[in-house]
């Protein structure tokens, strides 16, 4: 393809939409040629895709570059690619990583703010191939211009439409086949057109035009703070923590808009009344099907600059406190979390990961119950009280009997679990999955235990009635009681162990004979026999329990013997167990209390060999 007979150069920091105004105006044709003519993607017949701002894919990029005589870097200068590693919401949505251009609200705005005053100089000087449409004036974060000290305009002020080269149809210039419009003018529809009758007129106002622009002007903060945030999109500072730093204002920026007004003292005097336009005015998202939106307002930023300005603002003055666990928990607990929990939920987690360690720490849910001041103490210490080590992955019978036993509405066998991770946590003060891998209690097997329902204990209103107050009658019992098992050390010591085929032989020889067909004593009902040990001495639940001698099984063996798992341990467990399982209980019973004694004993080396006591009866 042959270059066009002329073109230009791209000026600082401008954007692709704004290029293509300018070429085309300097050519006297429609941006939508130069787009044909390099086959820049398209989002319908007379449309260019949105998701060209974020980057031109091959072979529109070799194309755009020999048409307009640019190399590929000035081509990729002109999308945000360059700030790929440094803004969180780009990486997230990037083709090559499954994402879609319009999945992320914070990617960037569906328009272009701009700065009037910028503008102003074509409009004033009849020059607009020298004014540049900034690419990160489709930011969210960006609301100020530094060089005038403005607040940048997001409409335009003849006819009040969404302004720029895009205007807020997901199109990334709107009238993009109208040529003969000037890069500085608005593209939007008139008041005048007229649809039914196919009668369109744009209206064409200077957006740059002076006296058609007032509000007030950003102070010295709200200019640093918009400073700080475009310099962290420059190559000289660390990708990785400038990609932290946007994830960290945006999810405090989520917690101000759901917490309103318990932020607002945080925002500055002349923009009190802008952000609660935004966090109190706003619809919901339209429903559909009648089930409510999976994305609440909440989740997009304001349109406003002014009120984009103030929610930055106070989530900035937020991470710069010294006591930021205590200001985000109070945020936390003042959200209306009533109209989309889960929405909330999964949007907290979604931007959660890309947070700074710091952040991620300080949104540790706290323990779920009230400390037990002076009880729950170090037993290193000297005083009584009680560690995570002295709680064992599964509660004792005698502990539920006597505090959990009245709870209902939920399974037993749940509750005795998390009923420990919530007592390691109360005790370390860490969170449940932290608890849980303490215990041994492996995420790997997801199907047995309820995350998502753990994480709901967390919030007060979903305890299960009386939850709480048993479980703090449990921990003062537990503080108050000397002499706690170190079910840690137990633990330890039973890593990866088996019975040993000697002590095998010498257990099952204790077993008296029946008559008719002998049952069956070969490896599997060994392994099924060393789990049966592991749960009483480390008191956790069998689904937990290693498994060695199975997993040295080739693998249709291995599947075989899982297959029938679940069988051996019904049998050995049931009350009312066959004669063979019966007696074979209570020899294994015995000796998981003489292993449970060397454990306790010999700091964590146990002892392999069974010992006879007056009460056994050896197979003659």
């Amino acid at each position: 393809m042959r270059p066009l007979p002329r073109s230009l150069d791209p000026l600082s920091g401008e954007s692709l939409p704004g290029y293509l105004l300018r070429l085309a105006h300097r050519l006297d044709i429609s941006p939508l040629d130069i787009a044909r003519m390099s086959s820049l993607p398209s989002s319908g017949k007379n449309h260019l895709s949105v998701s060209t701002l974020l980057t031109v894919p091959e072979p529109a990029l070799t194309l755009f570059s020999r048409l307009t005589r640019l190399t590929r870097h000035e081509v990729v200068n002109l999308t945000l690619e360059p700030w790929l590693t440094r803004y969180p919401p780009i990486a997230n949505n990037w083709p090559a990583n499954g994402g879609s251009a319009f999945s992320d609200p914070w990617l960037f705005t569906s328009f272009s703010r701009y700065c009037h005053k910028c503008l102003a100089h074509g409009t004033l000087h009849g020059d607009p191939l020298g004014v540049s449409w900034k690419k990160a004036w489709h930011l969210p974060i960006m609301f100020a211009c530094p060089e005038h000290k403005v607040f940048l305009s997001h409409t335009c002020p003849q006819c009040n439409s969404l302004a720029g080269p895009s205007s807020g149809e997901r199109k990334l210039i709107f009238r993009a086949a109208l040529p003969k419009v000037s890069p500085v003018c608005c593209r939007a529809d008139s008041a005048a057109s007229s649809h039914r009758k196919r009668i369109i007129e744009t209206c064409r106002s200077p957006l740059g035009e002076e006296g058609m622009h007032c509000g007030s002007s950003p102070g010295e903060e709200l200019m640093q703070l918009q400073q700080r945030l475009l310099e962290s999109l420059e190559p000289s500072h660390p990708a990785e923590q400038d990609s932290c730093n946007y994830s960290d204002i945006r999810l405090v920026a989520l917690l101000i808009t759901a917490s309103w007004p318990h932020a607002s003292p945080l925002v500055s005097p002349e923009l009190a009344s802008s952000v609660p336009a935004y966090a109190q005015s706003q619809p919901d998202l339209p429903r559909k099907k009648g089930r409510p939106s999976s994305r609440h307002h909440f989740a997009s930023p304001p349109e406003d600059a002014a009120a984009c300005a103030g929610l930055l603002q106070a989530a900035a003055r937020i991470l710069d406190s010294s006591d930021i666990r205590d200001e985000l928990r109070e945020l936390t607990e003042a959200a209306d979390w009533t109209s989309s929990r889960a929405s909330w939920q999964r949007e907290l987690m979604r931007q959660e990961e890309n947070c700074s360690p710091r952040i991620r720490e300080a949104l540790k849910p706290p323990s779920p119950f009230t400390r037990v001041s002076g009880i729950i103490t170090s037993n290193a210490s000297g005083r009584q009280g009680y560690t995570p080590e002295n709680v064992p992955a599964f509660l004792k019978d005698e502990w539920c009997h006597a505090f959990l036993s009245k709870l209902g509405g939920t399974s037993h066998k749940y509750v005795r679990k998390v009923a420990a991770i919530c007592l390691v946590q109360l005790a370390a003060g860490n969170s449940p999955a932290e608890a849980a891998k303490f215990l041994g209690i492996n995420q790997a097997a997801e199907s047995a235990v309820n995350w998502d329902k753990i994480h709901d204990w967390q919030d007060t209103q979903k305890l299960p009635r009386g939850f709480r107050k048993s479980l703090t009658g449990l921990a003062e019992m537990l503080s108050s009681t000397k002499g706690l098992i170190d079910y840690q050390e137990r633990r330890g010591a039973l890593q990866n162990w088996e019975i040993s085929e000697t002590t095998w032989e010498e257990l099952t020889a204790r077993l008296p004979t029946t008559r008719g067909r002998q049952p069956t004593i070969n490896a599997r009902k060994r392994q099924d026999a060393s789990v049966f040990v592991w749960t009483q001495v480390t008191q956790g639940e069998h689904l937990f329990a290693p498994r060695p001698i199975e997993a040295r099984q080739p693998r249709e063996i291995q599947r075989d013997w899982a297959r029938r798992r679940n069988t051996t341990w019904y049998q050995l467990t049931r009350p009312d167990a066959m004669s063979h399982y019966a007696k074979l209980r209570r020899v294994l019973t015995e000796y998981a209390e003489q292993v449970a004694r060397d454990i306790d004993s010999s700091a964590g080396q146990i002892i392999n060999t069974p010992k006879l006591t007056h009460s056994e009866h050896p197979r003659p």
